[in-house]
């Protein structure tokens, strides 16, 4: 929702109050000047509280536009508190975050490019790809987090070649998970053994 409003060649401050969120992830600092585009990076690479602390106090509008498009989407549960998603207010369903991400996956797809990078070299410092899936076959994008009420969760796309033999993009959504890697493996077996198209 930022990033389709915003102009991301517009530049922002880094203030004290953007980085007094959970963790160092992003290592923005004070005083360093960002664009909206290269404030992306950490928040996608390293799931930065900090760069999506930035978002919100630019753009106080965020969580309501947020809100406004999954209800278009028409999905009744899911429901945002914060831009981090730290809070214990911020619900989702699988179900629910199957179609929003299935529709960022088709209507925004540089947002999943991204999210494919290894890493990116910015202005001030440079930033690694911290998900556990990057390195998998046929990965196309995604996002994953962790928190105590959700345990470790993760939306992924896999370009799969299912048991009748066609190469077909599936999404994945996981909620807690113990382990992203094995449950993913486990799934992919699964689609790659049983899935076909009649």
């Amino acid at each position: 929702m930022f990033y389709d409003s915003a102009d991301l060649d517009a530049t922002t401050t880094i203030v004290w109050s953007d980085v007094n969120t959970e963790g160092d992830a992003g290592k923005l600092h004070p005083y360093e000047e960002y664009t909206y585009r290269e404030l992306m990076y950490p928040l996608l690479l390293e799931s930065s509280n900090d760069a999506a602390a930035v978002l919100l106090r630019v753009s106080p509008d965020l969580l309501t536009r947020m809100g406004a498009y999954t209800q278009s989407l028409g999905l009744l549960v899911t429901t945002f508190n914060d831009t981090s998603g730290l809070s214990d207010k911020n619900v989702s369903t699988a179900t629910e975050l199957s179609i929003l991400f299935r529709e960022l996956y088709k209507n925004s797809p540089h947002i999943f490019d991204i999210t494919r990078l290894k890493q990116f070299v910015g202005t001030h410092t440079g930033w690694l790809n911290n998900n556990p899936l990057i390195a998998q076959e046929g990965y196309r994008g995604g996002k994953h987090g962790f928190t105590n009420e959700a345990n470790r969760t993760v939306v992924a796309f896999f370009d799969e070649t299912i048991a009748t033999g066609q190469v077909r993009t599936i999404g994945y959504v996981l909620l807690q998970s113990d382990d992203l890697k094995a449950d993913i493996a486990l799934l992919r077996e699964v689609v790659h053994k049983n899935v076909s198209l009649k």
